[in-house]
């Protein structure tokens, strides 16, 4: 992700250098530096107005926005699209048909949370965990995000 952050120059050379000299993201390389955080935060900041997942898309102007424009249209991106995902996802009617956040979290849902930090214990494919769950008849959501931004 850095280097097309990079090659792309949405990050300098210094915060791309500073990354892959003192940045291990394997499993194995969990634990970071304080350099490296350094690097990572320096690297955050000069993307702060940039969607990451669109680079070439208009930035939303309000994060606060919670209601879609009526005539939404193709032609038309609107930026602030997540921003209405998030808060339909968190209405109570919504997750409660989702048979989501069941445990009442003190923390709104958001595709991008700081509430976990540093996973890695995360599997390289989740299809074995998928094959299980269909195995026994687990009827599950399973939702694939593509973004047209690092295809180039």
């Amino acid at each position: 992700m850095y280097d097309f952050f990079w090659t792309h120059a949405l990050i300098s050379d210094e915060t791309a250098e500073g990354i892959d000299k003192n940045c291990n993201f394997t499993a194995a390389g969990a634990a970071t530096s304080a350099l490296c955080d350094d690097a990572s935060d320096e690297a955050g900041e000069s993307l702060r107005d940039i969607d990451i997942y669109n680079i070439y898309a208009p930035n939303c102007q309000s994060e606060k926005l919670v209601t879609p424009p009526i005539a939404p249209s193709i032609e038309n991106f609107d930026p602030c699209t997540d921003y209405y995902v998030d808060a339909y996802l968190n209405r109570p009617d919504v997750q409660k048909a989702m048979h989501a956040n069941v445990t009442r979290l003190d923390h709104p849902w958001s595709a991008c949370s700081e509430v976990l930090t540093r996973w890695v214990d995360s599997a390289k494919t989740v299809l074995p965990i998928i094959r299980e769950l269909m195995k026994n008849n687990i009827r599950v959501w399973v939702y694939r995000c593509v973004s047209r931004a690092f295809s180039d």
